[in-house]
């Protein structure tokens, strides 16, 4: 079915380093395009576009890749001032050169692909110039409701963030749903948030899963002595992020301390920690913060118990499903498991008050899992999100309707 196939994937951030979901999601779903025969025309904008050993890592899943630098000194602004007033900041950062644009368009060209696929919302200026002077269909990857996301997050966020976070919302909404319209096809990462679209009556949209990696979750010792009671693994950056943090230092542990008679040794391991991440650590007794960690096996094989506090949010999160993968118990909220098939929640304690969390943590803290729970949860995480969840994107370049 993949031979021939051809993709121009616009990514809005490099898929790597993959240090957080959304770049994690693009990595992982570019490897299993690369290992279905997709050759690849990869373009994405990197903060480092000249990074040593960049382009040669993500040239050993794609055959051509372009690393474009962000337009965000004060000359390139002015030069686009008149697009901030026609799109969303961060896709007037996203922007490029006539001169670019040219050569980028011949490069397309030659290339001889179909489709374009526009990875992440913000890379939607580019994705839609070039399908439409090309003449290609457009695609589009959906890693959330980002209007509503990012108005949660501006709920949640303090201060400057707080004034980037508004001013990056000024038009997205429109921005966004244009987007969904102008697609071919769109492939929403959430069963719920496709749903939720579907009632709009945006109809040309398909689940397309995460993909786990089977192989770096199951690198660990799953069968050795956890260092730690909990585990929470995530960008620690994120406002929904650090308000689920804050709740459950300090306002769960103290609870399941109670419960368990003891202090709770808590591992926070995640990218980019902000000042608050640290503080609520230093704070907590016998919590640990590990930040930009290499090996995902490694940190969910060392705790006991993973934990998603996450308060808001959309999507789904990546997160829970490694955890999940990983084999051990899972405790979420009812928003962490937000976007998943009915099959893994059943597998998930959920709970969204404090006293709930505690006792669903102490409980299964002191649970002795076997390994059979845990190899029948692996199984399971890796039928439905194993590098075979690909398929509904890979009909769609081969030519055919994958199933709504």
């Amino acid at each position: 079915m993949t031979e021939g196939l051809s993709l121009i994937l616009v990514c809005q951030e490099s898929p790597w380093p993959a240090r957080h979901g959304g770049t994690v999601d693009m990595l992982r779903r570019l490897k299993a395009l690369h290992a279905s025969g997709v050759r690849v025309f990869l373009i994405a904008w990197s903060e480092e576009p000249a990074k040593a050993g960049l382009v040669e890592e993500l040239s050993k899943y794609a055959e051509k890749v372009e690393i474009l630098p962000y337009q965000r000194g004060f000359k390139q602004r002015i030069k686009l001032l008149g697009k901030f007033f026609k799109y969303p900041g961060p896709v007037c950062t996203r922007w490029v050169s006539e001169k670019k644009m040219t050569l980028l368009l011949n490069a397309v060209k030659g290339f001889g692909a179909g489709h374009v696929m526009q990875d992440g919302l913000m890379a939607g200026g580019l994705a839609r110039v070039l399908a439409k002077k090309i003449g290609l269909k457009l695609l589009v990857r959906s890693h959330n409701i980002e209007h509503l996301y990012w108005r949660q997050q501006c709920v949640r966020a303090r201060g400057l963030a707080w004034l980037k976070i508004r001013l990056r919302l000024v038009g997205l909404e429109r921005f966004e749903r244009d987007g969904l319209r102008l697609a071919a096809r769109f492939f929403d990462i959430s069963a719920d948030d496709l749903l939720a679209w579907q009632k709009r009556g945006f109809i040309n949209g398909l689940w397309l899963p995460p993909i786990v990696a089977v192989d770096a979750v199951g690198s660990a010792d799953f069968e050795r002595t956890p260092d730690f009671d909990l585990a929470f693994v995530g960008n620690l950056r994120m406002p929904n992020n650090i308000e689920g943090v804050r709740w459950l230092l300090d306002e769960v542990i103290p609870v399941l301390s109670e419960h368990l008679g003891r202090p709770v040794r808590t591992l926070v391991a995640g990218s980019a920690p902000s000042a608050e991440i640290v503080r609520l650590i230093e704070r907590t007794p016998q919590a640990v913060l590990l930040p930009d960690f290499e090996h995902l096996g490694d940190v969910l094989a060392s705790a006991k118990v993973l934990v998603n506090p996450m308060l808001a949010g959309s999507g789904v999160a990546l997160k829970t499903v490694d955890m999940l993968l990983s084999g051990r118990s899972v405790v979420s909220t009812s928003q962490g498991v937000s976007g998943l098939p009915s099959e893994l929640k059943a597998m998930i304690h959920i709970e969204d008050s404090t006293e709930a969390f505690a006792e669903a943590l102490a409980d299964s803290i002191v649970d002795e899992r076997s390994l059979e729970q845990a190899r029948e949860q692996r199984e399971l995480v890796s039928a439905l999100f194993g590098p075979s969840a690909i398929r509904p994107l890979l009909k769609v370049l081969a030519g055919g309707e994958a199933s709504s």
